[in-house]
């Protein structure tokens, strides 16, 4: 398995939250997020889906109306049996800022991420 972390410019933390890829309206897969960024996370799934591929994903705490929804855009970086790595390459400001709480929310370092935040616009570094 290919080691990404020293490439990582975001802290991947541990949760336990779950995702839809759709293709338009039409759900293609389910997967379970164990590890989630800023730009991007690690999921698991029964069907794993092609590398380069770019699709909606929501995720989600729970499966309920009520629950906190996270809509991305999503590209498949590395898909094998161990799982998808995914990116996120666009995302609305409103899924950004509860993005950003929940990486917050369950970091081990809160300010070292914080920091990460700041270093960045958005998604690309500061100059």
């Amino acid at each position: 398995m290919i080691d990404y972390s020293s490439r990582r410019e975001f802290t991947r933390v541990p949760v336990h939250i779950w995702g839809t890829f759709k293709d338009g309206k039409r759900e293609i897969v389910t997967v379970e997020v164990d590890t989630l960024s800023l730009r991007g996370c690690h999921a698991t799934t029964f069907e794993a889906l092609p590398a380069g591929e770019v699709h909606c994903l929501m995720l989600f705490t729970e499966d309920d109306a009520k629950a906190l929804h996270i809509t991305v855009q999503a590209r498949i970086v590395s898909s094998d049996e161990d799982g998808m790595g995914i990116e996120f390459t666009e995302m609305p400001l409103e899924s950004y800022d509860h993005l950003r709480k929940m990486v917050l929310l369950n970091a081990s370092d809160p300010d070292r991420v914080e920091k990460e935040f700041r270093d960045h616009i958005g998604l690309k570094r500061a100059s």
